[in-house]
């Protein structure tokens, strides 16, 4: 009793110190970011360029949605790699803010679909490319193996040798400039190549206030089910959902955990034949038990090569020689020899005889 007081508890203990230890390892774990966040200092973020940009110029971060965008011209918008697609009627709000004079600078790495924006697919490109814009020319990374069409009223800003890098559009009185590399502005990339004087050069396209668009960047703005389908949809599906549920209680359906009946779970489903097998064994009934078991193999033998079971056992074994081996011709004979005339079993024999008698059984059940 001491010794297992002892055990359980140095496990209690050791659990204890495990749970401890967990705890104060997470309490050190350091703060994980999202990419693209202009408040993240991890190599993905855009924290680097922001607190730049605010150096400079008037700069705040942006997280109301779009109809909220303020009433001004000559404001910039910075959407740096938007975590989802936005909806048409959020589109919409985006153009007529810019309509009003201001620009947004959207910068993904595949804006195909944003603002009616198309892509083309190039067969082979360089990652390292030479960009020339912004009158002057520069080193750029470009992981993307495409470029962006030039649609009409487009102006490009920047391109290389194999297309668009950036593009410009006009919306009435402001505009929007379309780059497909969000990676030059992450703080692990803007000082690679001349990435950090691209996005200078991009700071400048604002002239009264710079914003940050966050809002974008927020899961709890990613559109669900219930805001992209129409209401009428979400009714009719509301009342299908009834109806088959409604459906299925008129039909009598019930709904519930699965139990499995006990018959399945114990031999044979009978749990008699555990109680009669212990009684054999405490009455010392070793005779009785192996000639239940002899009568039954004689049983599944008859119906399995219709040889009567008032045979004797040399009979047989020469009845089923011929669909036997040598090896199993053999080894009937050493477990048989005996079975037939009186015989007295004893404790001693009565699990050698029982093993063997079990051996012949599964090998005629699975012949």
């Amino acid at each position: 009793m001491k010794a297992n007081k002892k055990t359980w508890l140095l496990i209690a203990l050791g659990m204890f110190i495990l749970v401890v230890g967990a705890l104060l390892a997470s309490f050190n774990e350091p703060k994980s970011y999202s990419p693209y966040l202009t408040q993240s200092p991890s190599p993905t973020g855009s924290k680097a360029f922001y607190e730049f940009a605010d150096k400079e110029h008037e700069v705040s971060r942006w997280t109301a949605p779009p109809e909220r965008l303020p009433d001004t011209s000559g404001a910039v918008l910075f959407m740096i790699e938007p975590y989802y697609t936005l909806s048409t009627e959020e589109q919409r709000l985006y153009e007529r803010w810019m309509e009003q004079g201001n620009t947004i600078i959207l910068m993904k790495q595949n804006p195909t679909g944003l603002f009616d924006r198309k892509t083309e697919m190039l067969n082979q490109v360089e990652e390292q490319s030479t960009a020339t814009g912004f009158g002057g020319t520069y080193e750029v990374n470009v992981e993307q193996a495409f470029r962006l069409l030039k649609e009409d009223n487009d102006e490009v800003i920047l391109k290389d040798s194999y297309g668009a890098l950036v593009v410009e559009h006009s919306y009435g009185s402001g505009e929007l400039l379309v780059s497909m590399s969000p990676q030059w502005s992450q703080n692990g990339r803007i000082m690679e190549s001349d990435h950090a004087y691209i996005m200078e050069q991009l700071l400048t396209r604002g002239t009264e206030q710079i914003l940050f668009d966050e809002y974008i960047h927020g899961s709890e703005n990613v559109p669900t089910a219930f805001t992209i389908y129409p209401k009428w949809i979400l009714v009719l599906a509301l009342q299908l959902l009834v109806f088959a549920v409604l459906w299925l209680w008129y039909k009598g359906k019930r709904f519930g955990p699965i139990y499995t009946p006990r018959k399945y779970a114990v031999r044979f489903g009978d749990e008699r034949l555990h109680a009669l097998s212990a009684w054999y064994m405490r009455g010392g009934f070793y005779q009785e038990s192996v000639d239940i078991q002899e009568e039954y193999l004689r049983r599944i033998i008859e119906r399995r090569y219709g040889i009567r079971q008032d045979k004797s056992w040399p009979e047989i074994r020469e009845a089923l020689a011929k669909y036997q081996t040598t090896e199993q011709q053999k080894r009937w004979k050493d477990y048989t020899e005996g079975l037939d005339g009186s015989k007295s079993i004893h404790k001693s024999d009565y699990l050698k005889w029982s093993k063997k008698l079990d051996d012949l059984r599964k090998e005629v059940e699975q012949s």
